[in-house]
């Protein structure tokens, strides 16, 4: 190797040398994981490569984009004023989520998921509601198996003054803890987050009050100890204003029309499917 009028002695023997390589990472974990290196006719032997934190799949979808309620004769669509939307989230693990394992869900600044006011708190923190669907082999045309309440525990992290039980306020993340109960009438394993399937979760959740774009929303895995494990993220939806005043005149005033709309509460939402 030259370097102006000098040259190099090249890579020399014991030497350590670093080498900073720029590369993208695959889209799920190879069978074989590792790196190789050669240099003219000398070979190293295989070096071992690192683990994928990255969640292999994620998508996030609501089934409303309002601000706030959007009501006409009673019926309401939307969220606000004591009305939660249901999120859907897909996901896929690159690393095994099992019993005391958490899957951690932040929403962006100003979204709320929507506590279960009567539930005990868990670990200090409130109860949410909550579906996990599991699809085998990731066949999503398959009957899903719906992770029971003894399986999984949903819990806002909103952790205040433990001596008057006040929370945070921000009530934007979620906890998912995997359970597991011993029952020897029930021989059904455990449950898992897992890389040979497909979950789709369900939360509820109340955005902002006015117009939002589209934001990231933040998901963590970690095993029963705490270690890290998956990481990654996904765009939410843009949250779109609601119309609140409809007014309407002709040419001078005359025959002015004007109306607020009221939103309306409907009845609270249930656990049951969507």
């Amino acid at each position: 190797m030259y370097h102006g009028s000098w040259q190099s002695p090249g890579l020399i023997a014991s030497f350590v040398y670093a080498f900073r390589i720029d590369i993208v990472n695959p889209a799920v974990q190879t069978a074989s994981n590792f790196w190789t290196m050669t240099l003219l006719d000398h070979f190293a032997e295989p070096i071992p490569s690192f683990n994928l934190w990255a969640f292999p799949e994620i998508t996030l979808s609501t089934y409303a984009r309002n601000s706030a309620p959007s009501c006409y004769l009673g019926d309401c669509v939307g969220a606000g004023a004591g009305v939660a939307i249901p999120v859907k989230i897909t996901l896929r693990t690159q690393n095994v989520v099992s019993t005391n394992g958490q899957i951690h869900i932040t929403a962006p600044l100003e979204f709320g998921f929507d506590p279960t006011p009567t539930a005990p708190l868990i670990e200090g923190d409130k109860q949410t509601p909550c579906q996990i669907r599991e699809y085998d082999n990731h066949n999503m045309s398959a009957i899903p198996y719906t992770w029971r309440m003894a399986e999984r525990d949903c819990v806002i992290v909103d952790r205040g003054n433990p001596l008057d039980g006040t929370g945070t306020g921000d009530t934007r993340t979620v906890r998912i803890i995997v359970r597991y109960q011993f029952n020897p009438a029930d021989l059904r394993p455990p449950k898992a987050f897992r890389p040979d399937a497909t979950f789709v979760l369900y939360f509820w959740i109340h955005p902002p009050m006015t117009f939002r774009p589209a934001e990231a929303w933040m998901l963590e895995s970690f095993g029963s100890a705490g270690q890290e494990l998956d990481i990654g993220s996904a765009i939410g939806w843009e949250v779109r204003r609601v119309m609140t005043l409809f007014e309407h005149s002709n040419t001078g005033g005359v025959n002015q029309f004007t109306q607020t709309i009221v939103p309306a509460v409907p009845q609270p939402h249930s656990n049951g499917p969507i």
